[in-house]
């Protein structure tokens, strides 16, 4: 069973539309609307890999999480994802030699 993806509502938090006013130097007041950064993504619900709306904050925060891509066990044993590897062709942090701030020796 397919759900119709609701519009302007994060699937996680129930964010949606605000109103406001926006309010110029004079005071003058303009009705104006704010919208939440909303990305559709596949994600796993009851089981099935489904696509909704969800805001970027909960995205960030780890309420939901995506459907396909990347394992976190491939991220941490890939070669380019190693902690404290040097790869070849640049020069880590620890290689570099220190600055000398004065002039030559």
């Amino acid at each position: 069973m397919t759900q119709p993806i609701k519009r302007n509502r994060c699937f996680v938090c129930d964010r949606g539309v605000a109103f406001g006013n926006n309010v110029s130097h004079a005071n003058n007041r303009t009705r104006r609307v704010w919208k939440p950064n909303l990305q559709v993504a596949r994600v796993v619900v009851n089981g099935t890999i489904t696509k909704v709306k969800v805001c970027t904050r909960c995205l960030h925060a780890g309420k939901v999480r995506r459907a396909g891509g990347l394992t976190n066990a491939y991220r941490t044993h890939h070669r380019h994802h190693r902690p404290g590897r040097v790869v070849p062709g640049r020069i880590s942090s620890r290689q570099r030699l220190p600055r000398c701030r004065g002039g030559p020796p």
